[in-house]
């Protein structure tokens, strides 16, 4: 899906959540709503992770600064990720599945390392996966 497209459901999805959550702020949705489009920062480092990397298609780095920095903007930061995941998934073989990069190694123009991927259906179980877990996080908190 497209950058704008990332942006529009963020911004829909975000302004439910604040509409239905009294917890949430006006102010906490707002940072969130731009970092949904995080992911996608790997197409600055192509050479170095390779597009749709592990680290940033995934939770595990929100996840870890939610571990050192518990607060509702985290959580809302797992959620803005686990949401742009959601919006990158596809699931039958004619739309053609992308492919999750686990590691690219990346030393000189002469020295390449062969790249692991997950491909297919493990790619799809790989980011549904990620959006699940982000939103038993928010449900989580959201009950707390």
């Amino acid at each position: 899906m497209k950058g704008k497209y990332h942006l529009l459901t963020s911004i829909i999805f975000f302004i439910i959540l604040w509409l239905s959550i009294p917890k949430i702020k006006i102010t906490e949705i707002l940072m969130p709503i731009i970092l949904s489009l995080y992911p996608d920062i790997d197409l600055k480092f192509t050479k170095y992770l390779g597009h749709r990397s592990i680290w940033t298609h995934s939770i595990i780095i929100p996840f870890i600064i939610f571990l050192f920095n518990p607060s509702p903007i985290t959580i809302l930061f797992i959620v803005s990720v686990g949401l742009h995941l959601a919006c990158d998934l596809r699931f039958t073989k004619q739309s053609g599945f992308y492919t999750i990069v686990i590691l690219k190694v990346y030393l000189s123009n002469k020295v390449h390392f062969p790249r692991y991927r997950l491909n297919g259906r493990h790619s799809t179980t790989w980011l549904a996966g990620n959006f699940i877990i982000s939103m038993v996080i928010l449900i989580t908190w959201c009950l707390i």
